[in-house]
């Protein structure tokens, strides 16, 4: 449920609770001095009452549904804050009871009735306005990739299959191939989304960052120990080349650390072992063998994320393990890597010249993917989305237990290669309009059909 939008909600409810309040003393008002029969007057002040907040108070209910955009229907409508039950007396004494109350879902459906009494003994007046509400998902089009993490799919186990824009070559027969026109779109929409959440978050890291002239570990250490902020962010005002064994591990679970790279490099053995974020504004490259980058999350379980605006490259071994978002705008293994990553986004072209092995903790979407060298392409519990070509020139082990999807053309050369697909959840939202898709279960409009009664 989104705080933001109750706060909405609320404030949109009090505002026309007081602005109905006011047009009804103003009404009264009027009849007042315009009728003759005093009796009759406090009777229609008190429906004219009744009848401006029984309406107004259902209008910014419809007003908050149509403010939906993700997520469940349900929790949704259930979570307005203004189902309340309120008794409260008018500037000039007249009593007033509000009620806004909700039954159901029966078939989806619920009712939602606003009931506002004005008045007491022979004149008070009742006005009850009862909508129907229909919180079933409406029918999806089209193909999405959602960024949503709650917004996914279940994926079905059987049949084994990969959804494709292009063309196919030597796909394994085990495998069903869907065919796709809105692939490259989809994907790289998600791409750009994560594009500019990366770009957005490193500005945000750097205008509160420190900066430093640092040169080497030694200046890096000095400047976090003299840091006061928790977490500490350093921004780096030089390039930086590691020509000796370099170990980068300041850091605590209580007391993360954020360092931020124009451009750096390793040519020597590099340990980064620390709690929190890694940043590179341009590239970084790891020129000597078994080197390693460890990135944990903080004690609250925020941080553990590398982002390279630029280039990754490793040309020597590189052990990685990165718990959150490895986002890069192209990445290079030119040796053998093991890499555990939560969440891996490449903009651009994801290359593999050597043997390697990615575990996925969630999805692997990149702009492009080419394997050179047997590997093992790993993500259980999510997709392997690439924008434009799919291209594998030894055996790839792939493994996705949401979706596999590939905008452009899908190649494979090697003579082992095995796709297996299903099992968990994935972002790939189809409608029903699409091959493979379903009736429903996306984010849909705020087609909530509400019927009055």
């Amino acid at each position: 449920m989104n705080a933001a939008s109750n706060e909405r909600g609320a404030a949109a409810l009090l505002y026309v609770l007081i602005i109905s309040a006011v047009m009804a003393v103003v009404a009264s008002t009027v009849i007042f001095l315009t009728s003759t029969d005093s009796a009759t007057n406090v009777s229609d002040q008190n429906s004219v009452i009744a009848t401006n907040l029984a309406v107004s108070g259902m209008e910014s209910f419809i007003a908050y549904l149509d403010s939906y955009s993700s997520g469940s229907r349900d929790d949704f409508l259930n979570g307005y804050p203004g189902f309340i039950q309120k008794d409260y007396k008018l500037p000039e004494g007249t009593p007033v009871s509000y009620k806004l109350t909700k039954a159901g879902p029966a078939n989806n459906v619920y009712t939602v009735t606003c009931s506002v009494t004005a008045g007491a003994g022979y004149a008070k007046r009742t006005k009850t306005v009862t909508y129907t509400i229909n919180a079933s998902s409406p029918p999806r089009t089209g193909t999405v990739i959602s960024t949503d993490p709650s917004l996914r799919d279940p994926s079905p186990v059987s049949p084994q299959r990969v959804f494709v824009q292009g063309n196919t070559t030597r796909l394994p027969s085990s495998v069903t191939v869907v065919k796709n026109n809105s692939l490259q779109k989809a994907i790289g929409d998600a791409l750009a989304y994560y594009e500019k959440s990366a770009n957005d978050y490193i500005a945000s890291l750097e205008a509160n960052a420190t900066l430093c002239t640092c040169g080497s570990e030694a200046d890096i250490k000095s400047a976090v120990n003299a840091s006061t902020k928790n977490p500490v962010v350093i921004k780096m005002a030089y390039d930086i080349n590691f020509n000796n064994d370099t170990t980068l591990n300041f850091s605590t679970p209580s007391r993360p650390v954020i360092l931020i790279f124009n451009n750096v490099t390793f040519n020597q053995f590099g340990s980064i072992n620390m709690t929190g974020d890694l940043i590179v504004k341009n590239t970084i490259m790891f020129n000597k063998s078994v080197s390693e980058l460890k990135l944990d999350k903080s004690g609250s379980g925020a941080y553990g994320n590398l982002y390279v605006k630029g280039s990754f490259t490793g040309n020597q071994s590189v052990s990685m393990t990165v718990p959150g978002m490895l986002y890069a705008g192209q990445m290079t293994f030119n040796s053998n890597t093991p890499a555990k990553v939560g969440k891996l986004v490449v903009r651009n072209r994801l290359l593999l010249n050597q043997v390697t092995s990615l575990e996925l903790g969630s999805d692997l979407l990149a702009g492009e993917l080419t394997v050179n060298q047997d590997s093992i392409v790993s993500a259980p519990l999510g997709d392997v989305l690439v924008q434009n070509q799919f291209l594998s020139n030894q055996s790839v082990n792939l493994r996705a237990g949401g979706s596999v999807a590939v905008g452009g053309d899908f190649t494979n050369n090697g003579g082992n290669t095995k796709i297996n697909t299903g099992g968990a959840t994935t972002s790939l939202l189809l409608g029903s309009d699409v091959p493979g898709g379903s009736e429903g279960g996306g984010s849909g409009s705020s087609l909530w059909s509400p019927a009055r009664q």
